[in-house]
């Protein structure tokens, strides 16, 4: 460093003796960058270029000082300026090639090396140009180009991207075995690369390969699971789903959710892979919660989630008519149309679920909705008169404090109250449960459950409460 430090202030001395001379500045800045003080590199540059804008040197060592900075746009506009000035030699024009692959311009770094390699016939010539025509999609120009690299190179100086690119050609010509093993190697020789792991489960999982790609996709988790991704989580899950190992696949939906439980995609994910461990000949409805959640999170975008939406009704209707939970089912049945107008197989399902109220109904209440769309029953409770709404989303009767104070006379008896009856129409039910909860948004909430109790069910057609 003290060496360094005299020829810095050897150099500057000459620029003080002599203001016009730019080659002393542009030294000065190759000594500050080898020392990776890089401010003061490019300020040196920056002189000597002010000094003798012509001065070619002072361009070639700034474009090397941004390409070590990772600034490579900037570096192959600067290198560009020196080839504008210097001799175009073979070296120069190569050097040039790789700033323009650095900045993803792979047809410019083509076009460059197809005349070198005959002039510079170098392993990194192959490398390059492999890499570039894979990058182009010229796959099978590249993958013999990256033969000959291999072949004319030493094995010592061969890298881990030289692997990971002959691994990316070999997926691209079918060689999905040989690409697998050598995107391997990559991995083994440079543990930064574990994105690769995605590269080997995309190719096992386009096989059907499932188990073995949430394996490979897995392996990138676990390599780094606190950088792990909403993507690698999906990644893991779906390929354990697809092969019906359905509590693995739940696990990593489960940490989806945990990353983002605002998104919609793991509650749906949760709500298929429920839907499969259910028990097919008593089917509980496992999944009812989470696509109800569903539900929930998409309503901040409809339209980006209208395929959940239409999903998620679709599965609450038919498991609420499977538990005879009608007005719920018809609600959810209503929702969907809404969204998927053009089905056939649901209007037909409704039409059965309608006829069956409607023969089985002995009177028809008219009902009328809140500020918030929701129906109004009016009903009793200990014969005090009360106005239900109706909400197919909450199981049960809830009642906030004021409502319980009123009608039960104490609200601090615990969260839940048993009274002597609620009655609709000429419907009674005796002795129910009833919720107190805080901040409702009516003073008395019930749900289908609870309306099914009494044998009544809303028509969300024609907006009326069938006493069956």
């Amino acid at each position: 460093m003290n060496r360094g430090g005299d020829a810095v202030s050897a150099y500057e001395r000459a620029g003080e003796l002599n203001p016009s001379f730019a080659k002393a500045f542009t030294r000065v800045g190759v000594i500050w960058r080898l020392a990776r003080n890089y401010n003061q590199a490019l300020t040196s540059f920056q002189k000597a270029v002010a000094i003798d804008p012509n001065f070619p040197p002072a361009y070639r060592e700034m474009a090397e000082l941004y390409f070590y900075t990772g600034q490579f746009d900037v570096a192959s506009q600067t290198y560009q300026k020196y080839l504008d000035l210097a001799d175009k030699d073979d070296y120069t024009q190569f050097r040039y090639a790789q700033y323009l692959f650095l900045t993803k311009d792979y047809e410019g770094a083509l076009r460059i090396l197809n005349p070198l390699r005959d002039k510079m016939d170098q392993p990194i010539m192959w490398r390059l140009s492999a890499y570039s025509n894979y990058e182009m999609g010229n796959h099978q120009v590249g993958m013999e180009q990256i033969n000959t690299f291999f072949q004319k190179s030493q094995s010592t100086r061969i890298l881990s991207s030289d692997y990971e690119y002959l691994g990316k050609l070999m997926a691209k010509s079918g060689q999905d075995s040989l690409a697998m093993m050598n995107f391997e190697k990559a991995i083994e020789m440079d543990s930064s690369k574990i994105s690769l792991y995605n590269e080997i489960g995309s190719n096992l999982f386009q096989q059907k390969k499932y188990h073995e790609a949430a394996l490979a996709y897995k392996k990138k988790v676990d390599a780094a699971p606190k950088d792990a991704t909403l993507q690698d989580f999906f990644n893991v899950g779906k390929s354990y789903y697809f092969s019906k190992e359905f509590q693995l696949a739940d696990s990593a939906f489960t940490s989806m959710i945990q990353l983002n439980q605002q998104w919609p995609i793991g509650y749906i994910w949760r709500a298929r892979v429920m839907t499969n461990v259910d028990d097919s000949t008593a089917v509980k409805g496992l999944a009812a919660p989470y696509y109800q959640t569903v539900i929930e999170k998409s309503m901040v975008d409809t339209v980006k989630y209208v395929k959940e939406l239409i999903e998620a009704y679709k599965y609450l209707g038919d498991i609420n008519a499977l538990k005879e939970n009608y007005g719920a089912s018809l609600y959810y049945y209503d929702k969907f149309m809404r969204l998927d107008s053009a089905n056939t197989e649901v209007p037909k399902t409704i039409e059965s679920v309608k006829a069956l109220y409607k023969n089985t109904s002995s009177s028809v209440i008219t009902l009328e909705k809140d500020s918030q769309g929701l129906y109004l029953i009016p009903g009793f409770i200990n014969n005090t008169s009360v106005s239900f709404t109706f909400n197919p989303l909450v199981s049960g009767i809830s009642i906030d404090q004021e409502g319980a104070t009123q009608l039960l006379g104490n609200a601090n008896g615990g969260a839940i109250h048993t009274v002597d009856q609620i009655k609709i129409g000429n419907r009674s039910l005796k002795n129910p449960d009833v919720s107190m909860v805080a901040n409702l948004p009516a003073p008395v909430i019930i749900g289908a459950d609870a309306l099914n109790k009494l044998n009544i069910v809303v028509n969300f057609i024609n907006g009326t409460l069938l006493l069956r």
